[in-house]
């Protein structure tokens, strides 16, 4: 299994020590680097140490971790002064809190991140990231995490570590920037990712990952200026390249014998007009979603002779090339941000809204300071998800243990806690009082009876289903808008016991295990998961006034048709009354 916290020890290895691990390193990735492994990371205290800021320090490690993981998942569990099973961790450490088997770890004069061999263990490594206080451990995880240039030898001391620059709304490495045209040269993840070779070369593929909340209706298609080289196929013969979106077939284009190069526009629309609807290259609007494959097929016909019985021939085939210039261009500016929320699809699927801001700046995470372990393990697991979205790992995350609105006013809120027996009455003030409604929802045993209530007071229409107290648990992920800021999030991560916050880290664990969230509540028994959508809708974002109108219209379309008739009543009223009036005028 890859063991991905040996990626952190790698990078602070020294001279000596690094044939060893990079030979180990080496023999796990190639096994297993094309598999969807599960990455584990252990990240362990004691339990003094993770107050507020030492659990920030721990979510900065391991959002970075995550998003070394990239989508393939990854788990992170935390532990309160014990040693964890066999295996590389990560320890954090102050002069004045320590876990009982760093009793003897020298005293430090500043943030510092060491490597030293595992206690009891003939092979595993613990990073050590070490400081004064836990102010001292933020900045060291913050080094860490944004590959600071004086991280080298087994010892790293930081000094003089400056704060990265505020990141823009939706600038995050994984996604698509939609203020400017985007060029195949951004987009490149390895060497020779657009070209291929072969009798019949292999597809080359392509991601596109776009914002989630991107507003497709709004611009009627999407430009891709493609230019690509190719052997000539034979005359005669026919060969074609195939455009492929997600799978599924855009268009085909004739390959000519007589060329060795070519290029073409094609539309992308995101909206099925009339003219769109008469273009035979145009894309549904459904195929482009947030994460998208961009797929390039030439296809070649192969045909030869191979002589006769008084003339044998030997015939050898020479492969084709094929390449997609790096110049090609796709074009997404001129889309809105504009979405419907509650929506846990989209979170489980990008982050949202969390990600939004790729440093998580925007983002309050609210847990008491003495939460136990598991629930520190979920914290984790959440973040190492988000960046592993946005690529980036999350420098400016904030964790509070308050429920007021100081505290929480114009930000995202994630809530990681448990799921109480007994809830309390919504006032709608804060969002404690808030999440017991929810909790208490969700822990009534028997719900098919009667309507969910809306989760901000008022009764609301909803999928109802049946909910049976279980002695295996019951995780949950509840998601509505803050009660401290219109168009903000709250998205809780609540569990029940032990048995339902591992439930509950075993879906973050799984990118497979995330598609089954989606609507406002998603509840995670063993082995099923259920999810309905309770409450009021929001939106967030912006449209113009017009693209406001065709929205309204387009959830309607039975007042659409009427429109349109009534639009059409009119022109052709005023066209009748305006030919009255020449017959009119003509006949004096």
């Amino acid at each position: 299994m890859l063991q991905l916290y040996t990626v952190v020890s790698f990078a602070l290895l020294t001279a000596p020590e690094l044939p060893l691990i990079y030979e180990f390193l080496t023999v796990v990735l190639n096994a297993e680097v094309d598999t969807a492994v599960v990455s584990e990371i252990s990240l362990q205290s004691s339990s003094e140490t993770f107050l507020l800021l030492g659990k920030q320090a721990a979510g900065v490690l391991a959002s970075w971790m995550g998003g070394q993981s990239a989508l393939r998942g990854s788990h992170i569990p935390a532990y309160y002064d014990q040693m964890p099973g066999e295996g590389h961790f990560v320890v954090f450490v102050t002069n004045d809190e320590r876990p009982s088997f760093l009793k003897d770890f020298p005293t430090v004069d500043g943030p510092q991140i060491s490597i030293m061999d595992a206690p009891y263990s003939l092979y595993a490594k613990m990073l050590v990231v070490a400081g004064r206080d836990t102010k001292d451990l933020l900045i060291a995880s913050k080094a860490l995490a944004s590959g600071h240039s004086m991280m080298a030898g087994d010892t790293a001391k930081i000094h003089g570590f400056q704060e990265l620059a505020p990141r823009r709304p939706y600038d995050a490495p994984n996604w698509i920037d939609t203020n400017h045209v985007t060029y195949f040269s951004d987009l490149i993840e390895y060497s020779g990712q657009l070209q291929s070779k072969g009798f019949q070369p292999k597809p080359v593929h392509l991601s596109l990952k776009l914002p989630p909340d991107l507003y497709m209706f709004s611009k009627s298609h999407i430009n891709l200026d493609l230019r690509y080289r190719y052997t000539k196929p034979s005359q005669g013969v026919p060969s074609q390249l195939r455009l492929l979106v997600n799978d599924q077939l855009i268009d085909s284009y004739d390959l000519d014998p007589n060329k060795d190069q070519s290029n073409f526009v094609a539309h992308l629309p995101a909206v099925n007009s009339l003219k769109d609807l008469l273009n035979v290259r145009s894309i549904p609007t459904l195929v482009l979603t947030d994460n998208n494959t961009l797929t390039f097929d030439f296809q070649y016909s192969l045909s030869y002779s191979g002589g006769n019985a008084d003339d044998c021939k030997t015939i050898t085939l020479i492969p084709n090339q094929v390449n997609i210039d790096p110049s090609s261009s796709i074009d997404f500016t001129g889309l809105y941000h504009f979405t419907e929320l509650p929506n846990l699809r989209m979170f489980a699927r990008s982050g949202f809204p969390f990600t939004k801001y790729a440093d998580l700046s925007e983002t309050v995470v609210v847990m008491a300071k003495d939460s136990p372990a598991q629930h520190v393990t979920t914290f984790l697991n959440t973040l190492g998800r988000m960046s592993a979205h946005t690529g980036l790992a999350a420098m400016n995350v904030t964790v509070t243990d308050r429920h007021d609105a100081a505290a929480l006013a114009n930000k995202e809120i994630l809530v990681i806690g448990d799921l109480p027996k007994d809830m309390a009455e919504v006032t709608g003030e804060n969002v404690h009082v808030l999440l017991s409604n929810a909790r208490r929802e969700l822990n009534t045993p028997y719900l098919s009876d009667r309507k969910l209530e809306n989760l901000n007071g008022p009764r609301s229409e909803a999928q109802t289903f049946t909910l049976v107290e279980s002695k295996g648990g019951v995780g949950a992920v509840v998601a509505f808008e803050s009660p401290f800021t219109e168009q903000r999030s709250v998205v809780a991560m609540l569990a029940d016991g032990d048995s339902g916050s591992r439930m509950l880290n075993d879906t973050l664990r799984s990118p497979g295990a995330m598609e089954g969230l989606k609507g406002s509540v998603s509840i995670i028994r063993e082995g099923t998961m259920t999810a309905f959508h309770v409450g009021d809708s929001y939106h967030v974002g912006h449209l113009p006034w017009y693209q406001r109108v065709w929205f309204f219209m387009l959830e309607r379309p039975l007042l659409l048709v009427l429109s349109a008739v009534l639009c059409a009543l009119l022109i052709g009223s005023a066209i009748y009354a305006m030919m009255r009036l020449r017959i009119k005028y003509r006949g004096q």
